[in-house]
């Protein structure tokens, strides 16, 4: 089961979605979406914060078992 997505996860999303272009690097983009993020005023993270808040209510209804258990790579 994949975890919620969170404020910084949904805001790259939208972020790629307006600025990718077929020659552009997924590193570089991250990177570009990286500083974006911390440009950002604490109203507009805000919003995100909010989005992230009703992923996680639906994420919690979908799987209301779920809890993150991270595995160690042996």
């Amino acid at each position: 089961v994949p975890r919620p997505p969170n404020a910084f996860i949904l805001f790259r999303q939208e972020y790629v979605r307006l600025h990718a272009t077929q020659k552009t690097l997924q590193s570089n983009m991250s990177k570009d979406a990286g500083e974006a993020w911390r440009a950002l005023s604490d109203e507009d993270k805000q919003y995100y914060k909010d989005l992230a808040a009703v992923e996680k209510e639906k994420h919690m209804a979908k799987y209301p078992d779920y809890m993150f258990r991270p595995q160690r790579k042996e």
